[in-house]
């Protein structure tokens, strides 16, 4: 469902790598920035045409992403993925380009973040990041595009948090521990 291998090796890792002299014009790149080591947000395809939305749980060290997709209206569970990224291969991040910075909302009281693209596994991906307050280093994703052969989505992450509110969101489902199978990645 989600390209969150694509987008945690990049904010993770990549915006430490130097962007090429001839990627940016005028604008200079901010310092590097990383997600939290944990963190819990929704998720909404401003694009799709469903009326879902997506609660996702990020956990670096355990390396595992989880993600309840349910009906805004109803509360509806329609979806559950795990991804491991310890089963996961390496995405091949080239054509890193910083595109500024701007504000979502009002001016001085919205949310201020950079902008990034790049090309990952032959997606075309934007990011934009905002960061975390209160910290120096740390960033949260506002909106992301992937569009690529097989989607063509615009993600807004929403009430975003540092931590895992809901870890049971990263517990396999009991009809996969009973037929003893792994996460698929």
């Amino acid at each position: 469902m989600l390209h969150f291998q694509t987008f945690v090796l990049l904010v993770i890792g990549a915006w430490s790598l130097q962007l090429p002299a001839d990627a940016m014009s005028t604008v200079t790149p901010p310092k590097p920035c990383c997600v939290p080591a944990q963190w819990q947000g929704a998720l909404v395809d401003l694009k799709s045409q469903d009326d879902v939305v997506s609660t996702v749980v990020y956990d670096y060290v355990k390396k595992m992403e989880g993600s309840w997709t349910t009906m805004r209206a109803t509360g509806q569970l329609v979806a559950h993925s795990l991804i491991d990224y310890g089963a996961v291969h390496d995405s091949q991040i080239t054509e890193k380009v910083y595109l500024g910075s701007n504000t979502l909302g009002l001016k001085g009281m919205g949310i201020d973040y950079d902008s990034f693209s790049f090309k990952a596994d032959g997606a075309f991906v934007t990011v934009s990041l905002a960061a975390v307050p209160g910290t120096t280093d740390l960033c949260i994703p506002v909106l992301e595009s992937i569009k690529d052969d097989a989607m063509d989505v615009i993600y807004m992450y929403l009430q975003m948090t540092t931590s895992i509110a809901d870890p049971s969101i990263m517990t396999l489902p009991a009809p996969c521990v009973r037929a003893n199978v792994g996460v698929v990645g």
